[in-house]
């Protein structure tokens, strides 16, 4: 018997709501699903919910162990730019669309 866990992330920002589902099992966790075409853009100096999430994000799926504190402060803005500029992307330290598809991908 397998075990099957799907867990939804909902952020809702400005009158939209968006998610991010994942889906684990024993092999691992695979992104089913995505839906981020209106995910707000952060940037050092963010706070909340959102900016929560990235570090989250970027702790459980891209191998980091920074503070979850719902800031995006300097240790974000460095493990964004790392993480864009392994995916190829112009590394500015802000989490705009491409990012946030970069974070929803496991590396």
């Amino acid at each position: 018997m397998h075990k099957l866990i799907l867990t939804t992330i909902i952020i809702y920002d400005t009158g939209h709501l968006e998610a991010i589902t994942f889906c684990s099992t024993l092999e691992g966790v695979k992104i089913m699903s995505t839906q981020i075409a209106n995910l707000p853009t952060l940037h050092k100096g963010s706070q909340g919910e959102p900016v929560y999430i990235v570090q989250l994000l970027l702790n459980n799926f891209h191998g980091l162990d920074i503070k979850t504190d719902a800031i995006f402060g300097q240790e974000t803005e460095n493990a964004i730019k790392d993480l864009q500029q392994s995916r190829r992307l112009t590394p500015t330290g802000t989490v705009d669309q491409l990012t946030w598809e970069a974070l929803a991908t496991a590396d």
